[in-house]
Parts: C-alpha cells; structure tokens; sequence
C-alpha cells in the first residue's frame, strides 16, 4: 500500500506542482495556466469523493488501479496530443488520479488493518505522500530545466503510472465479511 501511494502521490503533486507550467510551455495564456491549476484540484477533490463511493462498492486494488490508470492516460496526452486544450484534460485526469488515490489507499488501510489499527498504519502510508512530494515536483523541474519541456517529466508520470498499475494488481482482496 506504501508503494502505491508513493507513486500515485508522487504523479498527483507533480502535476500540482507544475501544472501552471505545463500548460504556459504548451502554449496556454495566463488564463489557460490558472485555469489548469484551478482543474488540477477539481480533479483531485472529485477523485477523492468517488474513491470513497468505490471502496464500498469495490476492492481497493481495482479502485487503486484506476487511479493509476487515469495517471497513465493524464500523462500519456501530455506527450502525444499537442495544445493547451489537450493540456488542460490531462492536469484534470492527473489532478483525479491523485484524489482517487488520495481516497483509496487510506480506506485500504482501514479495510485491511482495522479502526483499531487506522491511525498508526495511516500515519506510516502518509509518509509516503510526504517523501513523493519532496521528490518528484523538484525532480519535474529539474528535468524541464535540462530539457526546456515537460517531455521528460511527462515520461517518468508514464514511469509512475505504469509501476502504479502493477502493484495496485498485486493488492489483494479483502476479507469477505459472514
């Protein structure tokens, strides 16, 4: 679970982060950028709201899987569909990628440890948002500075998202209750 929060977070405060950015190298007005940053966190709200409706209705790891897909999809229009418009989806579906994550990965934690258990396991999953949040905004910025786009950066979103997938697959079912 630590894992797959870490690098769900890490492609949600990537896009947070450079949001502004992103779609400004892309072409956007001032306007666009704001607009996009302003997305970022509709999607992330929105994503946390539906996380919570499907962790009643469905496993964690089907839940978290989405999250990440949506991570890849945000990210690979980055890369392939050029503009601002284009732009402007994908920070939204990166922005919802981190919020269903956001929801899931804490009410996995409870689903698979208990209440009794909650608060300390999720003080142990948050650091995995802390240390994504330390890493990945510097590391996005680090390789737009080195490349003068977000090519690279978008490509380790792709990187995060894809290893998302695979481990939120390996998240097993839980418990059925009698």
């Amino acid at each position: 679970l630590w894992f797959g929060f870490f690098l769900a977070a890490a492609g949600g405060v990537l896009a947070i982060g450079h949001a502004a950015g992103i779609l400004s190298s892309r072409g956007g007005t001032a306007t666009v950028a704001m607009v996009g940053a302003a997305l970022v966190n509709v999607g992330n709200a929105g994503g946390r709201f539906a996380a919570g409706w499907a962790c009643d209705h469905f496993a964690p790891g089907r839940v978290a899987t989405s999250a990440h897909l949506a991570a890849l999809i945000g990210f690979l229009i980055l890369i392939f569909i050029p503009g601002a418009t284009a732009g402007l989806i994908s920070v939204a579906l990166v922005g919802l990628s981190y919020g269903i994550a956001s929801g899931t990965y804490p009410s996995a934690v409870a689903i698979f440890f208990g209440i009794q258990r909650y608060g300390r396991n999720l003080g142990i999953l948050i650091t995995a948002w802390g240390l994504a949040g330390l890493i990945t905004p510097w590391g996005a910025g680090w390789l737009f500075d080195r490349s003068g786009d977000y090519v690279l950066a978008s490509i380790l979103g792709i990187i995060l998202a894809v290893i998302g997938i695979a481990v939120s697959l390996c998240i097993r079912h839980p418990p059925t209750e009698a």
